[in-house]
């Protein structure tokens, strides 16, 4: 019996103590350290790829931050598409409109030209029927005036300076009627410069007129002066003109005033002085 107890005894002891095997394969490792350096090794791949993992992960977060800003943007380039649509119609309706605008602006610049030449042309009608009804009427110069002068007295004065100045008879001054002389109450024509007002003689016949006019040279080298009765506009035209009709003569030219225009050796004076007056030469060629 305790023979028995010793050999148990013994086989437990076999059993604790290690024992060392060879590997199959050539090598001095025995199995514990086989085991532990697979462990360490299964270990460090381990962590690498909880590393590559979470770099997935990041990459992924990045990613689905870069679709969220590409649905943005996308939805932005719609949105700007849209605009554009509408900016493009906008601009077409806009351009349109300008061009009806042109349309009209030139049509309404074209219709008030033509309302300024009609305004134009109906100023020279008027002037030239007003030329007309002073057709039969002179103005006299530098003729005596006498204190408390009536129009009858004028009148006398007038009748007088055309026997003695003018060289017309007695028996013609007789045969001729005025329908109205008077004086003016002021001094028209800046040129002249005399303290007596100028006289208007309106004839009651216009041959009486021409033949008084044929006996204008008689008063050459007296003070009196004798002008065909014209509107104020004609008579701007004479003023402005005058220096230039005054000096053809000087130069021995053929010089001389038609009603609206001066005429210098047979031909329309058409210098700088007369761009700025607007009725020169139109008036009387008014229909």
């Amino acid at each position: 019996m305790n023979e028995e107890i010793e050999e148990a005894a013994l086989n437990t002891e076999e059993k604790c103590i290690p024992r060392k095997r060879q590997r199959e394969n050539t090598g001095s490792q025995t199995d514990e350290d086989c085991v532990s350096g697979h462990c360490c090794d299964a270990s460090a791949s381990i962590i690498k790829l909880e590393a590559k993992i979470d770099k997935l992960l990041d990459l992924f977060t990045e990613i689905a931050s870069v679709k969220d800003r590409l649905t943005v943007v996308e939805e932005e380039n719609k949105q700007l598409r849209k605009a554009a649509e509408y900016t493009g119609k906008e601009l077409t309706d806009l351009k349109t409109c300008v061009a009806n605008m042109c349309s009209q602006t030139a049509s309404g610049t074209e219709e008030m030209q033509n309302h300024n030449t009609e305004i134009q042309q109906l100023k020279c009608r008027n002037i030239k029927l007003e030329a007309y009804t002073r057709r039969e009427s002179i103005k006299i110069y530098n003729l005596q005036e006498i204190e408390g002068e009536t129009p009858r007295d004028t009148e006398k004065l007038v009748r007088s300076m055309m026997e003695e100045k003018m060289k017309i008879s007695r028996l013609d001054m007789n045969e001729i009627r005025f329908e109205r002389v008077h004086r003016l109450p002021t001094r028209r024509n800046p040129r002249r410069s005399t303290n007596t007002r100028p006289v208007i003689a309106k004839f009651s016949f216009y041959q009486d007129k021409e033949f008084v006019w044929s006996k204008v040279k008689n008063l050459k080298g007296t003070k009196i002066g004798i002008s065909h009765d014209y509107p104020k506009e004609i008579e701007a035209i004479h003023t402005k003109l005058y220096p230039v009709l005054k000096k053809a003569k000087q130069e021995k030219q053929s010089a001389f005033f038609k009603v609206d225009k001066l005429i210098i050796n047979g031909q329309v004076y058409n210098g700088t002085e007369t761009e700025n007056l607007p009725y020169y030469g139109s008036i009387m060629n008014s229909v």
